[in-house]
């Protein structure tokens, strides 16, 4: 490592926080009172029990993003599919990232893609180092084998049965989450405070909970989950209760089954 290197990191640190104080203080001084109160409330809570208030923030969010997902799609609401959503993001959101997120923000301060690009912003490329390794490392890793694995016992799903609908999903599921977490993030790692890190992905989680519920659904359910042309040309997946079948999209963005009850039903008989 050049000797340099401890030095950029730190006037990269120092830049950053420079930078977020002058950010925040023109976010604050554009926020209605009560927005104002809500948020010295929420700050204080974040400073006194910092992990339970982004396990909770997680949670409620995650599984609101799922409600509004099920309310857009026929049929009643799930609560063991809401339970599912609200659990996992209360594990990894909220609990897994809030050590996550340190340990990212000091292992990469520019200084690896400096050495590519010295002409380059050695804030722009620390958050690019950041969201790299989160985005291409730590979520095809840890984030979809978690999430396959809690949801589908939530949801009652076979061992068998979870892998085959991981199988199916975690190709088109991994292309949506880099175009949808790639800009979030890198605004994230640029110029978000860490300490609201958490709070910054779980907002932007709500919306991707509406996505990922739409695609994932309830995975007892029989039917289709396809969300793109790519994944209605994927074969058919046999066997028990609770298999993913090929399907379309309706015009609301929900997922709609394209066989009849009665093909579902052949389809779960077969050997």
């Amino acid at each position: 490592m050049s000797p340099i290197t401890p030095a950029i990191g730190r006037g990269c640190g120092m830049l950053q926080s420079q930078r977020l104080a002058t950010s925040t203080n023109m976010l604050l001084e554009a926020l209605p009172a009560p927005m104002l109160d809500f948020g010295s409330w929420y700050m204080h809570s974040l400073d006194v029990n910092p992990i339970q208030t982004k396990v909770l923030t997680a949670a409620t969010l995650a599984m609101a993003g799922d409600f509004t997902a099920q309310v857009a799609e026929p049929g009643a609401y799930d609560a063991k599919r809401g339970l599912s959503f609200g659990l996992f993001d209360s594990i990894y959101r909220g609990g897994f990232q809030h050590f996550l997120f340190p340990v990212i923000n000091d292992a990469f301060q520019g200084t690896i893609l400096l050495s590519i690009f010295p002409a380059g912003n050695v804030l722009l490329l620390a958050a690019l180092e950041r969201t790299f390794a989160n985005q291409l490392v730590v979520v095809p890793l840890v984030y979809y084998p978690l999430f396959f694995a809690l949801t589908g016992l939530v949801q009652g799903l076979t061992t068998e049965e979870a892998m085959a609908r991981a199988r199916s999903q975690f190709v088109p599921l991994i292309k949506r989450n880099l175009l949808f977490w790639l800009p979030v993030q890198l605004v994230q790692f640029e110029f978000v405070p860490e300490e609201l890190q958490v709070t910054w992905v779980a907002l932007f989680g709500y919306v991707w909970k509406v996505i990922l519920s739409s695609v994932s659904g309830n995975a007892k359910a029989g039917t289709a989950y396809a969300n793109d042309a790519e994944e209605c040309l994927l074969p058919p997946l046999e066997g028990a209760e609770g298999v993913i079948l090929p399907g379309s999209v309706g015009m609301s963005g929900a997922v709609v089954p394209t066989d009849s009850d009665a093909t579902a039903a052949g389809a779960r008989s077969r050997p």
